[in-house]
């Protein structure tokens, strides 16, 4: 049974703020109640991590699980080659959402790097079931990497403007619908002007079985941290290759999974990502605010 804390049991944060608009937001506040963890009351939950850890079956399932897709033209990514010109600390300073971009397009290598080096294979481990634990460059709870990223390519050189998927397994793109979608994307961000000065979107989505079904109700958690960590390391790749990134949460739910033809729940949208290359202002705003540290 889901629990609704009484009125006499909720305080005001410790920053003084209470939400007016509490009522309307009883959702959120109650999923993140009712998946708390507790000595006693999450037993089974423990229980069943422990099934799970006991299963070799299983564990073969989530290490093999990556999305393809079957008779659509792939487009092979090459192996990552770059030298950032900033030092780490440098990028981290410089890292900025960036709204305003040229008009150039985005290099092919460019855009190659940052999905790699965003969510693509970075190394292996030997699990103890037999095969290869495949690593990344982003954390995911349990490794179980539940997001998908479908880039909407607008002005990429080398590529056809379409919607694509990133296939990690087979570090390719998969051309799922070749086409301008450049004022669709707008409309379906809520005609947000950053998407039409960008050269490309990503959109994140979750494939929500593949940390549920561990985790249970935990595991939606888990999928939204994941999330962020994916966003973070898209900007910090951005940053290193001198491209802006925007990070959109403000979309049409609906109208952006029935564009990308994915059902809305066992695998559904949760934000996007912007790129294209810095302008000249840009550069010299990230190098004047780095110079006060």
């Amino acid at each position: 049974m889901p629990v609704i804390p009484s009125t006499s049991e909720l305080t005001k944060s410790r920053d003084g703020i209470e939400n007016p608009h509490r009522e309307d937001s009883w959702l959120g506040y109650l999923y993140h109640e009712n998946s708390k963890y507790g000595r006693r009351k999450s037993l089974k939950e423990f229980y069943h991590f422990g099934q799970i850890r006991n299963d070799p079956d299983t564990i073969k399932t989530f290490i093999r699980h990556f999305k393809g897709y079957d008779d659509v033209p792939k487009i092979e990514l090459p192996m990552v080659s770059f030298n950032s010109p900033y030092s780490f600390e440098e990028i981290v300073l410089k890292r900025r959402s960036v709204r305003d971009y040229s008009n150039e397009p985005i290099s092919f290598e460019r855009f190659a790097n940052l999905l790699v080096l965003s969510y693509g294979i970075t190394g292996s481990m030997p699990y103890d079931v037999g095969e290869d634990q495949f690593l990344r460059a982003a954390p995911s709870a349990g490794a179980l990497y539940p997001l998908e990223i479908y880039p909407v390519v607008f002005n990429v050189s080398t590529l056809e403007k379409g919607l694509y998927h990133f296939n990690v397994k087979d570090r390719c793109l998969e051309l799922l619908k070749p086409g301008d979608f450049l004022k669709e994307s707008f409309s379906l961000f809520c005609d947000q002007e950053v998407v039409l000065q960008s050269g490309a979107l990503l959109i994140i989505t979750a494939m929500t079985d593949r940390s549920m079904y561990k985790y249970k109700n935990r595991g939606m958690r888990f999928i939204y941290m994941d999330a962020g960590h994916l966003g973070q390391q898209i900007y910090l790749c951005a940053t290193a290759q001198d491209l802006g990134a925007c990070a959109l949460g403000g979309f049409y739910d609906y109208e952006v999974e029935k564009f990308l033809d994915i059902d809305g729940f066992y695998e559904t949208a949760l934000y996007g990502i912007t790129l294209g290359p810095m302008t000249k202002e840009d550069h010299e705003t990230s190098n004047d605010l780095r110079e006060t540290f």
